[in-house]
């Protein structure tokens, strides 16, 4: 096949920028390692005007403000809808720039492309497709995400996952070949593995969320969505700590960080809370909220372990986070947790509660074990790099270029 004949245009969508979970984090990363890899490409990026004001933009992306009533990570929440005039403003503003390839780092905010662009969509997973309920609260929700989704896979050239689970699942339930699908892999934010470890930040930061000084922590990342199955996890903690234990109670608290208050995915954070009182846990169980990555790593780095209980991952990047500043995991023998984790944590099956207990009591009451099981996840997140996708994915541009034949797509 003929090589493009000049430096291909590639188009992204920026939507998910400002996001603060995955979607969030992952457009970010890629998106600046994109620029910094590349010599060869023109990237133009498509976003509302909240994304690109912003001053955190890489150098070198020329950006396209495109007016939206309302910001496309709010509008596509559980329980809302993007309207169809701003999904069309973004179709027009696509089709006067005219890229080469258009990429969307997720499907989340996907919108509809010229026909003469060709498309690479970012699938993170099919959790939505196979525990839809516990994804969207309402009927009206999964229909709409249906059909963006299916609309997503129809018009893709490729299809990018991040890991061979998540891939398995997009064959099985988005009926997706093979040959269409690529996965490449994703990273900790470079700010997990170069911070410095600092005594006195982590005292900062566990005063500033009113964490206990001297009790070891066991720290939960992520969404309070009802997939994280973040109810067992404190079933399985209070097991170990909470006041009905008994003699063999261990003296730890449990720190749950994830957004309570402006969360736009489907949240069980308020049944949760009634669980913890429940039990008897309020005085072992803090809800942190939103924590920023600057006192994040210092958290992570403060925590005996990460717990990550979910009943389904697409990759698990708190897993890789928690790696990178080398503290063990615990972690759901679900979706691509076996996968990332390796040998560098304890997996456990996410319905047995007294099981995953056991495992957490393994932790705190082994120190060398926790220490082992850090340094083997140190070594595994480091073999994960940003530029490395980034590299993958300028393959995968290069391989749908107008030059290249559209036979290819399958």
């Amino acid at each position: 096949m003929s090589a493009p004949a000049r430096p291909a245009t590639v188009g992204i969508d920026l939507s998910c920028w400002t996001n603060q979970r995955g979607y969030g984090r992952y457009t970010r990363n890629v998106v600046r390692a994109l620029l910094e890899c590349d010599g060869g490409h023109r990237f133009v990026g498509f976003g509302d005007q909240g994304v690109t004001a912003r001053t955190d933009l890489p150098n070198g992306l020329e950006v396209v403000a495109v007016p939206q009533s309302v910001p496309p990570t709010q509008a596509a929440a559980a329980n809302g809808r993007r309207r169809v005039t701003d999904m069309w403003r973004m179709t027009r503003a696509v089709a006067r720039a005219r890229p080469d390839v258009m990429f969307f780092p997720s499907s989340y905010s996907y919108f509809p492309v010229p026909p003469w662009t060709r498309c690479v969509v970012v699938i993170h997973d099919a959790i939505a497709e196979r525990w839809p309920k516990l994804i969207f609260p309402t009927r009206a929700g999964r229909i709409a995400w249906t059909i963006k989704s299916r609309l997503a896979c129809w018009q893709a050239d490729r299809i990018v996952t991040v890991s061979g689970a998540a891939a398995q699942g997009i064959q099985r339930y988005l009926g997706i070949s093979a040959g269409r699908l690529r996965v490449v892999h994703e990273a900790a934010d470079p700010v997990f593995g170069t911070a410095e470890p600092s005594v006195e930040r982590e005292r900062e930061v566990r005063a500033c969320y009113k964490l206990p000084a001297d009790l070891p922590l066991l720290l939960y990342v992520g969404g309070l969505s009802p997939h994280k199955n973040l109810g067992a996890l404190i079933v399985a903690f209070a097991r170990i700590a909470g006041p009905r234990a008994g003699g063999d109670r261990v003296p730890a608290h449990l720190v749950l960080v994830g957004e309570t208050v402006r969360e736009v995915f489907h949240s069980c954070y308020l049944e949760l809370r009634e669980q913890v009182r429940s039990l008897d846990l309020d005085d072992r169980v803090t809800f942190a909220g939103y924590v920023p990555d600057a006192d994040l790593v210092h958290l992570y780095r403060t925590a005996a372990c990460l717990v990550l209980p979910s009943r389904d991952e697409g990759f698990g990047l708190p897993v890789v986070e928690a790696m990178a500043c080398g503290r063990p995991v615990v972690a759901s023998r679900a979706g691509a947790l076996p996968e990332v984790l390796g040998d560098a944590g304890l997996l456990v099956d996410p319905d047995d509660t007294e099981t995953f207990a056991e495992a957490l009591r393994r932790i705190l009451d082994n120190p060398s074990l926790a220490a082992d099981l850090g340094a083997r996840g140190a070594g595994r997140a480091a073999e994960l790099s940003w530029s490395t996708a980034a590299l993958k994915l300028l393959a995968i541009f290069d391989a749908v270029a107008p030059t290249r034949d559209r036979s290819a797509r399958n």
